[in-house]
């Protein structure tokens, strides 16, 4: 599922933290995105399963590469989903990844990443580690 600019400012602001992006989002039917939130932020390993359960198969092997799933990458690619393995490129410290999406025209992706990795910045300062050594766990 291709996902509009609002709807994927919404999820950055549930990144960071937005009581009411969330609410939004599950108001317009797209509860399948915060899975991805309770996956990477969360580390629930069921939102994963509830992804694939649910055929949100695009989410499902974004997450897995994020974790640098190489069958994930490919499947993404196959399914002419750049803009997700970008996304998952740049939260994985790609230096290329964001000027990607920018030149691409996937301005709004490449906020989302933005917004993602400013949420695990924050928890891993909140937690005292200072570095980023896997974004998901």
């Amino acid at each position: 599922m291709k996902y509009t600019p609002e709807v994927l400012k919404l999820l950055g602001d549930a990144f960071n933290g937005s009581e009411a992006a969330r609410g939004e989002l599950t108001d317009r039917g797209h509860k399948e995105l915060l899975l991805l939130l309770a996956y990477i932020i969360d580390g629930k390993d069921e939102a994963f399963e509830l992804l694939m359960k649910q055929k949100h198969f695009i989410l499902a092997a974004f997450l897995k590469a994020v974790d640098k799933e190489r069958k994930s990458i490919k499947f993404l690619l196959d399914m002419k989903a750049p803009e997700w393995v970008a996304v998952a490129s740049h939260l994985n410290s790609d230096p290329k990844a964001k000027g990607w999406l920018l030149k691409s025209g996937f301005n709004h992706h490449a906020e989302l990443a933005e917004a993602i990795m400013k949420r695990l910045q924050k928890e891993n300062e909140d937690s005292g580690f200072n570095a980023i050594m896997n974004p998901l766990r």
